[in-house]
Parts: C-alpha cells; structure tokens; sequence
C-alpha cells in the first residue's frame, strides 16, 4: 500500500483553470474585435487567427451562444476570446 506525503485534499484549494474574464471590446463594422482592454491595458488586434461559432444548450432556459476568436495582438500577445451573443459580453479565456 502505499502512503501520502500530502495532507487532506480541500476542496477551498480547488479551482478552475482559464475562468472566463471579463474585458472591453472596441468591435469592427463587421463585429470582429480590433481592440480590447484586459486589467487596464489595451491591446490592439493586428490579426485573427482563428474563428468559430459554438451554439448549444438551445433547448434550455440557459442556450449557449458565442463567437470565439483566437488573436494576435501588435504585441504579439495571443488572446482567445469570445463574445456571448445573447448577453453581447465579451470575455478572455486564454493569453499567452
């Protein structure tokens, strides 16, 4: 059998990993983000590197409805995003 090192595992020590954050959004004509502001600092969109729309839970009280891009920055920065279409709020999932 073999023994812990560890103590008793809480559940207060748990917690979820890329939580949903919300940010602001400048959006283009077309709805594609150009700019968005993450903990105060702005970072403009030079390309999108991907796209892709996820519709679920339809036949519920609580659908899902979004449009994520995943984005490079001037910067270089990497952000995946998404904009919640029925609430029209933008959030960041990722950044690296």
């Amino acid at each position: 059998m073999f023994e812990t090192s560890r103590g008793e595992v809480s559940s207060s020590r748990v917690r979820q990993i890329n939580t949903p954050r919300f940010i602001l959004v400048q959006e283009r004509e077309d709805k594609a983000p150009l700019l968005l502001e993450y903990e105060g600092i702005k970072y403009k969109i030079s390309n999108i590197e991907d796209y892709w729309l996820v519709k679920d839970r339809w036949w519920t009280d609580n659908p899902i409805y979004r449009s994520y891009y995943r984005v490079t920055t001037v910067g270089q920065d990497i952000f995946v995003i998404y904009k919640d279409l029925v609430t029209n709020i933008w959030y960041k999932i990722n950044w690296y």
